[in-house]
């Protein structure tokens, strides 16, 4: 498979240009690798938990807890009387944005508030820093940063610290918050993100027009 600034990464359609596919990406909600795409598999952690299975097959055996956890006919009574009290209260949070997660520490917020954070916090300007990168490169950047949060590296010179604690006091002394040279994240496995669901990725799309208008302000 293929990965150029023009392809879809979730269904490797090739576009005429990068407006195009942005526009396809939103509104067929392709923002992540399709996991149905069996090339992929060697970069799933969970195809390493048992030697011969991959993540559909472990994904699919049966829960051994289900049979305990099943409902008397009563139970299930009460339980759709409960949730028809609770409706007016999950329809409202469904309402509430997931909130974004900082690169470096666990502060989390919306999205603009989270690039003003680290930017104030940790002097790592995103907007700025990724300026001249396409979808793809964000991405990757993204997901090496949280890996390498993650297991405790530092992501511009890969030293292990013991904790985050340590691992922040370790960037901000060496002022190691800075882009690590291309080569490191650069990579087919940093399509992969390390947490499910991380919001950051989803507004990476929405990010490139901010960019834009700083282009136009650089000429100006």
């Amino acid at each position: 498979m293929c990965f150029d600034s023009l392809h879809c990464l979730f269904c490797n359609k090739l576009f005429k240009n990068q407006t195009v596919l942005k526009e396809h990406m939103r509104k067929k909600q392709h923002k992540k690798i399709n996991p149905k795409d069996t090339e992929f598999d060697k970069f799933y952690i969970i195809n390493y938990l048992e030697m011969g299975k991959n993540w559909r097959q472990v994904k699919n055996e049966p829960d051994d807890d289900d049979d305990d956890d099943e409902l008397s006919n009563a139970e299930n009574s009460d339980r759709r009387v409960s949730v028809g009290n609770w409706s007016d209260w999950e329809e409202d949070e469904d309402k509430v944005e997931n909130p974004v997660v900082c690169l470096f520490c666990e502060r989390s917020s919306s999205f603009d508030e989270i690039q003003s954070h680290m930017n104030n916090a940790h002097g790592f300007d995103f907007t700025r820093i990724s300026v001249d990168m396409d979808f793809y490169h964000q991405v990757k950047l993204v997901n090496y940063v949280r890996r390498q949060v993650y297991m405790g590296h530092c992501p511009y010179c890969d030293k292990i610290l013991p904790n985050r604690r340590e691992l922040l006091e370790h960037m901000s002394m060496e002022s190691h918050f800075i882009v690590p040279q291309m080569q490191l994240w650069d990579q087919p496995e940093y399509f992969f993100p390390t947490y499910e669901n991380d919001s950051f990725l989803c507004h990476l799309n929405d990010h490139q027009d901010d960019m834009a208008e700083l282009h136009l302000s650089k000429k100006m």
